[in-house]
């Protein structure tokens, strides 16, 4: 029988249903088949993970034949991206950006980013800078449905003894790959465990199992074992009644905002703290959250398309010499900076459909302009308790659809498409009944593909890391009164020319995969066509100059004279603290300040003016 560890504090009982963790006072503890009574719950030694302190050498420029890692903590932020920056790029960030900490895809046979053209010398120069690390393996993936219609093309065994060896392999894999990269040390290294909601209990019990090698393995060889998985649909809280429990937790659990955040926290996580509780699992400077998912960013000179992070556990340093110990725990921690974000937009998405018509979505708030944004009106459906609008879609001035997930009282999760004939003076609700609460829970993003008023498709994009891409189709012919489930290669959006032939294109690889039924089947394109080219266009190339505002990070265009799109910039005075180090007397700590503006343009790009949206 597993028992949980010190990371759960104690409560009176915890139920774990669907992934959802439940309070109550029936004096047992349901989990899998098996059942702790409450007697039960003595947390086994609390593992440790905070690192000795010490004082740390940093790399001299150009001296790099020895490096040494170790673990640290941080209490900063951090950023990950499929496709890495260079010196100069990385450079820049550290100069401009709250953050200081990057992931980095170390390999594994799931592996896509293409980190492998990261080099010794990369490294050095990029720690040099002051970077901490995230070190993420990505090996087999959960069993899903295996062995006849497996979610994942490299699944564990389905068998838990055999997956726990398997987890054990991947650790030793891990380790060696870490080594080959320059972290010749203490190691604390991160299993991507991917989203697979609906999930049996057996499959649970053999990913738990797996992550139980893995931990085992690295503490065997004095590393520190971490996974990364999504909150509610990896089944993280199956983690902590291992024994040993893995060390640090990775959780992926997204808001809708995707911006950098200076508020965000690693607690208050659904699936894992219980609402108005005091956090029980993973509580000692355990936790890293990937709060926001794929969206740019601008610091200093340089956009990128990143997943933001709030740390509060372990990372990795890379260091010039042996360490030396003294007892100054401040030398562990990486510091947050101060962050001042002015006109904080919340903006998740927008469409302008005539030169004065159009709406943007504004938390959970539908708003509608008639007059170019001079002045707005809520068009929102009345939607009774907690919800979340993940896509908005209008083909003209008057016929939209959305989709909405809804969260229950009793914890409950649904999906429901919303569409109107009137510009949102009235609704009419369509359930989509096949999803189950794990299911929906696993979608992050809705966008919508009309042809006409009646021939149509919603991709749903899915929760995962930035290696890999996971989507779902819907089609309907109808208006959207009813939808069938339809075949999507990546989680991203769906361009179609006709009822037949569609694109979709990007994921780690950048890929482009087009469909001749519909989206029954996809092929990928090996050699991307001019037709593809075409219509996948970026908007900027339907505005008469193609002139864009500076530190661009979205953009619609109506045609070649009107067009709204959202600016952000941001930079950074003063100083933050590499790894191991202290601001010294007289030096200024790190003050960033992001400002974001919606803008729009008259005369095809020449000149922009920024948009008022009510408070």
């Amino acid at each position: 029988m597993r028992t949980p560890s010190a990371v759960i504090r104690g409560v009176d009982v915890i139920f774990i249903i669907l992934g959802v963790v439940l309070i109550s006072n029936f004096g047992s503890v349901r989990t899998g088949s098996a059942e702790l009574q409450l007697g039960e719950l003595t947390p086994s030694p609390t593992p440790t993970t905070t690192p000795t302190p010490y004082y740390y050498f940093p790399i001299i420029k150009n001296h790099y034949d020895y490096l040494y890692s170790r673990v640290v903590l941080s209490n900063g932020q951090g950023f990950d991206n499929c496709k890495p920056l260079s010196v100069k790029g990385m450079q820049n960030w550290w100069d401009n950006s709250p953050y200081s900490t990057v992931n980095i895809y170390l390999g594994g046979i799931s592996a896509l980013c293409p980190f492998d053209e990261l080099t010794y010398d990369w490294f050095a120069q990029v720690a040099a800078q002051g970077w901490t690390f995230i070190l993420t393996w990505a090996g087999p993936q959960a069993p899903q449905g295996c062995p006849e219609d497996c979610k994942f093309r490299f699944p564990m065994s389905t068998d838990p003894q055999i997956a726990y060896q398997e987890g054990k392999i991947e650790a030793l894999a891990a380790v060696q790959a870490a080594h080959n990269k320059g972290f010749k040390g203490q190691l604390v290294l991160y299993y991507d465990v991917e989203s697979y909601s609906g999930a049996d209990e057996e499959t649970r019990a053999t990913v738990a199992a797996f992550i139980h090698g893995w931990t085992e393995q690295l503490k065997e060889l004095g590393h520190v074992a971490g996974a990364y998985g999504a909150a509610c649909t990896s089944y993280v809280v199956d983690w902590a009644f291992n024994d040993p429990p893995v060390d640090e937790v990775w959780i992926a659990q997204w808001n809708k905002e995707y911006a950098y955040d200076p508020d965000a926290t690693v607690y208050n996580t659904t699936c894992l703290d219980i609402p108005g509780q005091p956090p029980i699992f993973w509580i000692n400077n355990q936790r890293l959250k990937q709060y926001t998912g794929p969206h740019n960013e601008t610091w200093g000179d340089l956009t990128e398309k990143i997943d933001s992070n709030v740390l509060d556990g372990a990372v990795n340093a890379l260091f010039g010499e042996p360490p030396v110990k003294i007892f100054d725990p401040g030398n562990s921690v990486n510091s947050a900076s101060e962050v001042v974000l002015s006109g904080r937009l919340n903006l998740h998405d927008f469409q302008l459909l005539s030169p004065s018509v159009g709406w943007v979505l504004r938390g959970k708030q539908l708003l509608w302009t008639v007059d170019g944004g001079s002045t707005w009106r809520d068009i929102s459906p009345e939607i009774s308790g907690q919800n979340d609008i993940l896509g908005v879609y209008f083909i003209d001035q008057e016929r939209g659809w959305l989709v909405d997930r809804k969260l229950a009282e009793d914890g409950t999760l649904s999906l429901s498409i919303f569409r109107t004939p009137d510009a949102g003076e009235n609704w009419s609700e369509i359930p989509l009944f096949d999803f189950s609460t794990s299911e929906v829970w696993e979608i992050e993003k809705g966008d919508f593909e009309f042809l006409d008023g009646e021939i149509g498709w919603l991709a749903l994009k899915l929760n995962s890391g930035i290696n890999f891409s996971f989507g779902r189709l819907l089609a309907t012919s109808d208006g959207g009164r009813t939808w069938q489930e339809r075949k999507l290669p990546l989680g991203e959006p769906v361009v179609f020319q006709d009822a037949q032939h569609g694109w979709t294109a990007g994921g780690p690889l950048d890929q482009v995969y087009h469909t001749e039924d519909g989206g029954h089947t996809w092929t990928l394109s090996e050699n991307q066509s001019t037709e593809d080219t075409n219509i996948l266009a970026s908007d900027s190339l339907k505005l008469q100059s193609g002139e864009l505002p500076q530190s661009i990070i979205s953009l619609d265009v109506y045609d070649e004279r009107f067009g709204w799109a959202v600016v952000q910039e941001g930079s950074c005075t003063g100083s933050k603290p590499r790894a191991g180090e202290q601001l010294t007397p007289g030096e200024e700590p790190q003050l960033c300040v992001s400002s974001s503006k919606f803008m729009r343009t008259l005369d095809g790009g020449t000149n922009w003016d920024e948009i008022s949206l009510p408070d």
